[in-house]
């Protein structure tokens, strides 16, 4: 059967075709074919730019894809393809600032600018340490209270959370309060049985 000679509109090689796809036969292999419309059919360019994909196509695309690995070379070759400046959400590259704590330099993305303000979370901590106490603390609740202690009248501090349970001010007080006041009938225990166990 006679063939015909055209030209790869991909790599520019010319190659052998029948003579009935001599004007519709464009490239010389699938993987010429895929570079060519990698290269020419994208965004505005592409058929179906702007078209919605329907939820059940999108299941479906989902679906076969689901447990296909990719080799290492493809997941390379995308990955410097989204690089850098070639990436969409791109917004200039890293800036310097500098650790509030120690001084020293730091590059951050642009995005984490306003919100990373330390190196290292060493130097958080020795900040925070130094600058949120007492009233500017997160879980500042209005300082410590003055009680008195009900067994020997001793003034102590607790903080605000335990104004209404603190009574004593060391286990001794309490101990002592406890052997005077906690017995016979008036002990929690007095007049039950004990168990087995």
């Amino acid at each position: 059967m006679p063939k015909s000679i055209v030209t790869c509109h991909g790599c520019g090689k010319k190659f052998e075709v029948q003579v009935y796809r001599k004007d519709t036969a464009k490239f010389c292999s699938r993987s010429c074919k895929g570079n060519w419309m990698s290269k020419n059919i994208v965004g505005e360019k592409h058929p179906m730019y702007n078209w919605p994909i329907r939820e059940e196509t999108r299941k479906k695309l989902i679906e076969s894809h689901k447990g296909v690995k990719q080799s290492k070379e493809t997941i390379e070759k995308r990955a410097s393809q989204m690089r850098g400046e070639k990436h969409p959400g791109w917004k200039g590259g890293n800036i310097v600032v500098k650790c509030q704590e120690c001084s020293k330099e730091i590059s951050v993305r642009k995005s984490e600018a306003e919100t990373r303000k330390f190196c290292s979370r060493a130097c958080q901590g020795a900040w925070r340490s130094k600058h949120l106490v007492g009233e500017k603390a997160a879980r500042w609740a209005g300082g410590k209270i003055t009680k008195k202690c009900e067994e020997c009248g001793k003034d102590f501090e607790v903080p605000q959370f335990r104004k209404d349970t603190a009574k004593f001010c060391s286990p001794s007080c309490k101990g002592k309060w406890m052997s005077k006041n906690f017995v016979g009938e008036t002990h929690p225990l007095h007049g039950r049985k004990p168990t087995e166990e």
